[in-house]
């Protein structure tokens, strides 16, 4: 077995979110590897967030922001709070989709010059 691999099948739910719970939720709650609200973003490259109003995590990608504008990081945050999770899948279909893709690319050209 892999380390840090689940002991128990995958079928059974219930035994997975006890495992879950206990690994992630109790021992190791404030892990980078958890959630990025608690990584170290010192040195890290440029960011460009998105996030939308109705994201379960919406707290934790402004705090990210947040956490890398105080260490130094270049960061841009994109939020637009009238849209829903996964909207960047649907750009071609939003009005303001082309903005974005237009944004994205801009923000790839910028950082690979």
């Amino acid at each position: 077995m892999q380390p840090g691999a689940i002991p128990t099948s995958w079928c059974s739910a219930t035994a997975s979110k006890k495992w879950l719970t206990f690994t992630w939720v109790v021992s190791r709650r404030k892990t980078p590897l958890a959630s990025a609200v608690f990584a170290d973003v010192t040195g890290l490259p440029r960011l460009l967030i998105h996030v939308s109003g109705c994201e379960v995590l919406y707290d934790n990608a402004i705090s990210v922001y947040g956490n890398a504008k105080k260490a130094g990081v270049d960061a841009e945050l994109l939020d637009k709070p009238e849209f829903f999770h996964v909207w960047l899948a649907f750009t071609p279909m939003l009005d303001a989709g082309q903005e974005v893709v237009d944004r994205i690319g801009l923000y790839s050209r910028e950082t690979m010059e």
